[in-house]
C-alpha cells in the first residue's frame, strides 16, 4: 500500500482515500502502508478518508450485488478525495460501477487504485491501475516450491516484488 499510496502522490494526488477489510491480515497490513505513506508524504492521516468492509459485506456484494457499504463509502469517506486505495480488484471493480451511478467518472473525477493484478482489471471499464506480481513468477515459484515439498526438501518462504500496472483508472492531477 506504501508504493501504490506514493504512486498516487508522484500523479498529483494528496486527498486520497481508502477502503480495506477489517477482518483479514491484508486489510490491516495495507491500511498501515497506507498510513505510512500518508505520513510520509503529507504529514497528515485523515481517518474521515478511510472505509472499512468485512467478510459478510463482501459475500454479500459477491452473491447477491448488495453495494450499500460501497455507496455509504462514497457519501461519506470520497467526498473530497481526488483519488482512492481499494483493497483489491474486486472491490475496485464495483467501486468504479458505483460510481458511475452516481454520474462520477474514472479518472476524470476521482481517480482508482487496487491491489492484486486480476482479470478484473482489464474487464472494467475504465481498466484498473493494480499493485501485484507477474503471474508467470508466481506459478513458477508455486510449482518450485511444490516440487521441493514433494522431495522433502526444507522449503523457505519467498517474497516476489509487486509490480505497479498503470492503465485508465488513473491519471495525473
Amino acid at each position: 500500500a506504501y508504493q501504490l499510496t506514493t504512486s498516487l502522490f508522484s500523479e498529483g494526488h494528496h486527498t486520497i482515500g481508502a477502503i480495506f477489510r477489517q477482518d483479514d491480515l491484508a486489510g490491516t497490513e495495507r491500511y498501515l502502508g497506507y498510513l505510512h505513506a500518508m505520513r510520509d508524504y503529507s504529514g497528515i492521516i485523515d481517518d474521515t478518508h478511510i472505509g472499512w468492509f468485512s467478510s459478510e459485506m463482501l459475500s454479500s456484494l459477491e452473491k447477491e450485488q448488495h453495494t450499500s457499504f460501497l455507496r455509504n463509502f462514497i457519501q461519506t469517506k470520497l467526498v473530497s478525495c481526488s483519488s482512492v486505495i481499494c483493497h483489491n480488484d474486486e472491490i475496485a471493480y464495483y467501486l468504479i460501477k458505483e460510481l458511475a451511478n452516481k454520474s462520477l467518472h474514472v479518472p476524470a473525477d476521482i481517480c482508482i487504485a487496487s491491489f492484486d493484478n486480476s482479470y478484473l482489471c482489464d474487464f472494467s471499464t475504465p481498466s484498473i491501475t493494480s499493485l501485484g506480481t507477474k503471474d508467470d513468477d508466481l506459478a513458477s515459484v508455486a510449482v518450485d516450491l511444490l516440487l521441493a515439498q514433494l522431495r522433502h526438501q526444507t522449503v523457505t518462504p519467498i517474497q516476489l516484488p509487486y509490480t505497479l500496472y498503470k492503465r485508465n483508472s488513473t491519471r495525473n492531477r
